[in-house]
């Protein structure tokens, strides 16, 4: 049954030919697509704590639409805590053969110093001699507790951290399942700052040592750095705040936000409760946004405001990705219509709006022009595949472009006219269904059509087609 094209509106240009889609547009179905959307807290302050993985008896899948990866963030001591060199990524691996078949991937950060915990970094570091500070803490019944907190440029403690990060880059760096890696071996909960520990401030020659150890072993995986890198710099100088800001941009990393939604912060910044917000979009230009809310437990505290908060952080950030503190069946179960709103628009969020094939005569190659818009609040990063096909009554298929358009130049909020040449060589005069798809490699990227376009293979039924003969 041919589709029913009509409503012809203004877009950027139009032609007579030109088939308007826009009325075939789906803004509800809440889509699942990669490289986007919620992760989820699996390891959270190194292994020793077991929350919020305590409920999985076993990996499944999630309620929550578009659940991208698992996030673990370790601490050293997980890893080599038996012995310099006792290298230990069982637990990483094991997380991954377990948890990726289900459609998911993994995210890391490795942390030198957690507050709670008396070693993050192994104890046998400390057993050497290298600079530290032993922070204090009461426990409830009055009694002290002490966490080691690293010198964090001592030439002992950067040389085994050096040694480990290599080790974890052998093991880890270039593994498809990996979806990024945090710059997290410096401050406390490796967030880039000193609080709850030595509160020492550090130059931006530091922070630099830790972002280019990483950079160094870590070659082919996406890494990440957290906006109190900046704030941190800051407190050392405007000139040492502005030099970490330029050499994370330059060197294309990923900005991270731990956390939105904290009560200091609702008091102390605007609306969004961020402290840094501009400098998310300048990141955002070049690399994924990620943003974590606060830790929120059984209950949604009143300073979520019923989610409009973080809605414009995440806008106002142009973030790809956000995690939640919690039990996801808690989050969702109390913020769903929050969470639906958030999935499509988090990253990319693609619409075909309309489609021109012109006038297209057998054995010719003929020009195509596409109209895709981007309402998600962030930019895609990767490169997809466009294909266009012919499908004639008798099932027969004929595929037109051999080039592709550049679907990382698709921008936030953005409508995009993009001009292809198809190849009509192979194909016979007569009557078509024109069916279009977006892969990333063999798995389709899912558009805002209504889902009756849909086929089994991932491309969509967008319009029907005669091809001439030559006069």
């Amino acid at each position: 049954m041919p589709i029913n094209h009509k409503n012809k509106c203004e877009v950027v240009s139009v032609s007579p030919t030109y088939i308007d889609l826009r009325h075939l547009a789906d803004d509800k179905t809440v889509l699942e697509n990669p490289h986007k959307g919620w992760y989820y807290h699996y390891v959270d302050n190194g292994m020793k704590r077991p929350v919020y993985r305590d409920r999985l008896a076993q990996p499944k899948k999630f309620r929550t639409p578009c659940m991208n990866h698992l996030y673990l963030r370790m601490d050293w001591s997980d890893i080599e805590g038996e012995g310099e060199g006792k290298y230990d990524f069982s637990y990483i691996k094991k997380t991954m053969e377990e948890w990726c078949p289900l459609g998911y991937k993994i995210a890391l950060r490795f942390c030198c110093y957690e507050p709670w915990l008396e070693y993050s970094s192994p104890k046998w570091l400390f057993d050497l001699g290298i600079g530290h500070t032993k922070n204090r803490f009461e426990r409830e019944d009055g009694s002290p507790r002490y966490a080691y907190e690293p010198d964090y440029d001592d030439p002992v403690f950067l040389e085994k951290l050096e040694n480990f990060l290599r080790a974890a880059a052998s093991e880890l760096d270039g593994d498809e399942r990996i979806e990024s890696l945090d710059v997290g071996t410096f401050g406390t909960y490796g967030e880039g700052h000193t609080s709850s520990g030595s509160w020492k401030v550090y130059p931006a020659s530091v922070l630099k040592k830790h972002i280019n150890l990483h950079l160094k072993y870590f070659k082919s995986t996406h890494l990440i750095v957290n906006d109190d890198f900046i704030q941190e710099a800051w407190y050392q100088s405007p000139e040492d705040a502005s030099e970490i800001y330029d050499y994370c941009l330059g060197k294309g990393l990923g900005l991270r936000d731990d956390s939105i939604c904290v009560d200091s912060y609702v008091k102390q910044f605007g609306y969004n409760t961020m402290r840094h917000p501009t400098i998310f979009r300048h990141f955002a230009e070049n690399a994924p946004v990620d943003i974590e809310l606060c830790h929120i437990y059984h209950n949604i505290p009143e300073r979520f405001k019923e989610g409009l908060p973080i809605i414009e952080a995440l806008k106002t950030a142009r973030a790809t990705y956000a995690g939640f503190h919690g039990y996801e069946e808690d989050w969702y179960a109390k913020t769903e219509y929050l969470t639906d709103y958030l999935t499509n628009r988090l990253g990319y969020w693609l619409f075909l709006d309309g489609i021109d094939l012109f006038t297209p005569t057998e054995g010719a190659r003929e020009m195509c022009k596409l109209v895709i818009a981007n309402r998600g609040f962030a930019k895609c990063y990767n490169k997809y595949t466009l294909d266009i096909r012919l499908t004639d009554e008798s099932g027969a298929v004929y595929h037109l472009n051999g080039e592709s358009p550049d679907s990382r130049e698709w921008d936030a909020d953005s409508i995009n006219e993009i001009t292809l040449r198809l190849d009509y060589t192979a194909v016979p005069k007569g009557d078509y269904r024109v069916e279009l798809g977006l892969f990333s490699g063999k798995r389709a990227i899912k558009l805002a059509l209504k889902e009756e376009l849909l086929l089994p293979d991932g491309y969509y039924r967008v319009a029907d087609l005669s091809v001439g003969s030559v006069d």
